[in-house]
């Protein structure tokens, strides 16, 4: 194999490769990113067996053939050099691949390839045309409610289901859960699809990373999500299961709601924080009769907490036990400077809404007081 190509661009593409490589990995072609030569054209390709991703590189004076190596020793040896251009020479019979710098020479051991896995390129299955920053946006808005648990593999996935022109984004691990509404221009019927949590986060890293404004095309099927960004390809393996009718377990109609600001709650739970108990537990009551929520807590090793909060109630007075750090998750997914509170009763659940912003809902289930 050799290909002469900018030294910026391997670099860039070879780092986007690496985010999906398991460094510890049993079989050696999985611990490497594959780079090879085909056709004329070049190409750079990284997979775990659940993600995989195949970038195009522009390159000249290529001869076929391929190497897999260790991206983070090959990206420390470029970044070094002044150089622009980089020419890569491969000799397969000695396991070395030859790194030609205006500066100088370095040749790096390869990694056995023989085993690397074909990634398939798939355009099959529903298609969608979305900003990369709707993904970004909704996967964000809600995997922190994912189940770590791998009993039940469907609630350790984010949900992505088709709801009218919305894409909807679903996780919950029993205890709370997050719905995040993008509206979206869908031409499908019924879209639905689960992804583990680990995969969907190997698919963020790499599309923080874009430009968010980039329109990419989507194909799902029954085991596959997968995106086109220009030639760039990734695909992610899904789970086959069903999601729980979390619609079910979403009450409508509230005893008490309270408006409060967002940074004012955030500053008072994260107090009360440091004096709950082993089990993040506080209590939050709303006064209707003087327009306040109180929170307090207290842990028999560091003492206790009050602090009270105005607001504009409305409804009967309310009082529910919670894990705090389940309402500071959902904080980041709210981008309204006031939240409404919702409460449907004693025991029941509790739903926080940004104020003028239908497209988030995040319910906390009560802890037992």
């Amino acid at each position: 194999m050799r290909l002469t190509c900018n030294k910026s661009e391997l670099s860039e593409s070879v780092q986007t490769a690496m985010r999906v490589v398991n460094t510890n990995a049993t079989l050696e072609s999985l611990r490497g990113v594959l780079i090879i030569v085909q056709n004329g054209n070049t190409y750079i390709k990284a997979t775990n067996l659940e993600v995989g991703v195949d970038i195009p590189l522009a390159s000249i004076d290529n001869e076929d053939g391929s190497v897999l190596v260790n991206p983070k020793i090959l990206i420390d040896a470029i970044k070094y050099s002044d150089s622009k251009k980089v020419t890569l020479k491969s000799d397969n019979n000695k396991n070395i691949l030859n790194i030609e710098l205006e500066t100088g020479e370095t040749k790096l051991k390869t990694l056995n390839s023989t085993e690397f896995p074909n990634i398939v390129k798939q355009k099959s299955g529903d298609k969608i045309k979305i900003k990369i920053s709707s993904i970004v946006n909704g996967v964000k808005s809600v995997i922190y409610a994912v189940s770590h648990s791998v009993i039940k593999p469907e609630l350790s996935s984010v949900y992505i289901w088709q709801d009218g022109q919305q894409l909807t984004f679903v996780a919950t691990d029993s205890f709370r859960l997050a719905e995040k509404k993008i509206n979206q221009n869908i031409t499908t019927d019924d879209l639905s699809i689960l992804i583990p949590q680990k995969n969907i986060q190997d698919l963020i890293s790499i599309l923080e990373q874009l430009d968010q404004n980039e329109l990419i095309d989507v194909y799902i099927d029954k085991d596959q999500f997968s995106i086109y960004i220009e030639e760039t390809y990734i695909t992610l393996r899904t789970i086959d299961g069903a999601f729980p009718d979390y619609k079910k377990i979403i009450p409508s109609e509230p005893t008490t709601e309270i408006t409060v600001l967002k940074q004012d709650l955030s500053q008072i739970i994260k107090k009360a924080g440091v004096f709950s108990d082993k089990f993040n537990k506080i209590v939050i009551k709303v006064d209707s009769g003087n327009d306040k929520i109180i929170i307090n807590t207290e842990d028999g090793d560091f003492g206790e907490t009050k602090d009270m909060l105005s607001g504009k109630v409305e409804g009967v007075d309310v009082s529910i036990s919670v894990n705090h750090k389940y309402i500071l998750d959902c904080l980041q997914s709210i981008y309204s400077d006031s939240l409404v509170l919702s409460f449907f009763g004693q025991g029941k659940p509790m739903i926080i809404r940004g104020v003028g912003d239908k497209s988030f809902t995040y319910l906390v289930m009560p802890m037992n007081n």
